[in-house]
This record gives C-alpha cells, sequence and structure tokens, in this order.
C-alpha cells in the first residue's frame, strides 16, 4: 500500500553512510479484535479507529548502526470499544460493554536504532566488522555470519509528548456500562 508523502533517500558514494527522510500524511481505519481473559471473564471485542494523523522521520544510516528520530502527530481520533464478556464460573452470565474514546492535536517523538547483530552474537558482530569491512573483503565474505539489523524501539517512553491536553484532551463516554 502506497501512503501519501514526500520520501528522499541521500547515499554518499559506496560508503554505506547516509541519511533517509520520509513524510506522510494518512486518514484511515484501523481495527483489532482482542481476545483475552480479564477476572473471571472471557472477553472479545472489538476495537475500531478512525484517525487524521502524519509519521515524518529522519534516519542516520551507517554499515553499522542506523539511527531514527520519529515524529507523530495526530490531529484527530475517534475509537469506539465494544466488548462482550462471558462468566467462565458458571457460563451463564454476559455482559456488554461500549465506550468511546477521542484525541486530537498530540505530537510525539521517539527513536529507535537499527543495529548489526550477526548469528554469534557479539564476536559474530566484532568479526564481520574487523574482517569484512575494516580488511576490504567482499561483503559475501560473512554470509555464512547471517548478518542482519536488528530493531530496538523506544516508544514507550518518548522523547518528547506535546498535547494541547487543556483544550483538546481525551474524550471518553460510556455508552453501554459494563
Amino acid at each position: 500500500m502506497e501512503h501519501v508523502g514526500q520520501f528522499y533517500s541521500l547515499m554518499f558514494g559506496d560508503t554505506g553512510v547516509g541519511f533517509d527522510f520520509g513524510h506522510s500524511f494518512d486518514v484511515g481505519i484501523n481495527y483489532k479484535v482482542p481476545y483475552y481473559s480479564d477476572r473471571q471473564y472471557l472477553v472479545l471485542g472489538t476495537d475500531l479507529s478512525l484517525h487524521a494523523a502524519s509519521f515524518s522521520w529522519l534516519k542516520v544510516i551507517t554499515p553499522y548502526v542506523r539511527a531514527s528520530l520519529n515524529m507523530d502527530i495526530t490531529g484527530v481520533k475517534l475509537a469506539p470499544r465494544l466488548r462482550g464478556l462471558l462468566d467462565t464460573s458458571n457460563f451463564g452470565d454476559v455482559c456488554f460493554a461500549m465506550d468511546i474514546f477521542t484525541a486530537g492535536l498530540e505530537m510525539i517523538l521517539t527513536t529507535n536504532l537499527d543495529i548489526l547483530d550477526c548469528n554469534l552474537g557479539l564476536m559474530g558482530t566484532v568479526y564481520y566488522l574487523g574482517f569484512v569491512i575494516q580488511q576490504g573483503y567482499d561483503p559475501r565474505f560473512g554470509q555464512a555470519m547471517d548478518c542482519e539489523f536488528r530493531s530496538y524501539w523506544f516508544d514507550r517512553s518518548p522523547l518528547v509528548r506535546l498535547a494541547l491536553d487543556g483544550l483538546v484532551d481525551w474524550w471518553h463516554q460510556t455508552i453501554v456500562p459494563e
């Protein structure tokens, strides 16, 4: 699926060093159908998300590490949530719940690192970096090491979160109480 936006890549010759930049705008719908247990209830739900948002990133690329700065801007988000609960202690009680959440005007900055990782762990990476890249061997020389970039995301604790909490706060309305 193609996103609407601007995307650029700039590499400096054959050095493996460069930049990657992208900015996309998205209007869309997401859905999830969670199935889990909560207390004595078996829960089946439906989560929808209608949103208008944008996502931008700037990635610094090196042969060993790729570091990204990501900016996620939410213009507006509407998320209805429906739950059906079945009491597993006697399988006789069934109840329903429906909530609606809204949010808007929020910006979150996060980072992630892609680190070259080889199947022999740290020693495999040192071998690959020391012998293949430093000694100038053909990059296929390290194929048996099965080196690939592994992503580490730091989105649970964003660098910056800006929101107009006083003006456009999360609004929550219970339509059908549990």
